[in-house]
């Protein structure tokens, strides 16, 4: 396709591409609100494009399977790597704060255990781990497996295997483990950030969201000094 483009289809998408558009900035660090709004208004006046207002963006959208299962294979284009990979994203739904933080804690005590069963013992993957996840405002845990000898539904009915276990396994966690992975997540929320990026990041995820929740660090925390395994559990 690339070979079949010519200049002057390039020149007609560019300039379509541009006509409408609306500008969204974080300016943060050594700069005054007067030279922050002046910056944007330069970029504006350069690239010369009519605004784009809410209702003629296009919305995002999720799709939601009710007690279903969702299974979406990809043949690798290199015939010959051998490498197989798994990506299985359990979505919780739209959590409250709290529960945010409790998806949080799973993943903490998860974390382990699961690249020690099959990472470790079972040796089904060379990289085996966990993260959270987030579409729009759904929430959900991430559970990620690349493997050189195994197939992605061998890996996903061990994955569903040792999901399975995990709640007794969580069950008889003892309370002084269970208070270590607490004070870990509460580490790492308190964790300062080591330059403007990091700092930025995190700013903009809160507008990009349109969350706006410039105290979420410390309501974490403050949960996080009163929360119980059953809290967990249930």
């Amino acid at each position: 396709i690339v070979d079949r483009i010519t200049l002057k289809q390039l020149n007609t998408f560019v300039g379509r591409w541009l006509e409408y558009s609306y500008t969204e900035a974080l300016i943060h660090g050594n700069m005054l609100a007067d030279e922050a709004t002046a910056l944007v208004n330069d970029v504006q006046d350069i690239m010369k494009f009519e605004p784009l207002f809410a209702e003629q963006r296009n919305p995002q959208r999720i799709v939601k399977f009710d007690n279903a299962t969702f299974l979406r294979a990809i043949d690798h284009p290199n015939e010959d790597d051998e490498n197989s990979g798994m990506i299985s994203m359990f979505p919780l739904g739209i959590l409250s704060e709290d529960e945010v933080v409790l998806m949080n804690l799973v993943r903490q005590i998860i974390a382990t255990p699961f690249f020690t069963e099959l990472r470790t013992k079972q040796q089904i993957g060379y990289s085996v781990w966990v993260t959270t996840q987030r579409f729009e405002n759904v929430r959900g845990i991430r559970f990620i497996l690349q493997s050189k000898d195994r197939y992605p539904d061998y890996i996903v009915k061990r994955l569903n295997i040792f999901l399975e276990s995990f709640v007794q396994t969580l069950k008889d966690l003892p309370d002084e483990d269970f208070s270590n992975h607490v004070t870990g997540l509460i580490t790492q929320y308190e964790e300062k950030d080591k330059n403007l990026m990091e700092r930025g990041s995190k700013i903009w995820l809160e507008i990009s969201t349109r969350d706006f929740h410039w105290k979420r660090v410390q309501m974490a925390v403050k949960y996080l000094h009163k929360v119980t395994k059953d809290d967990v559990i249930n």
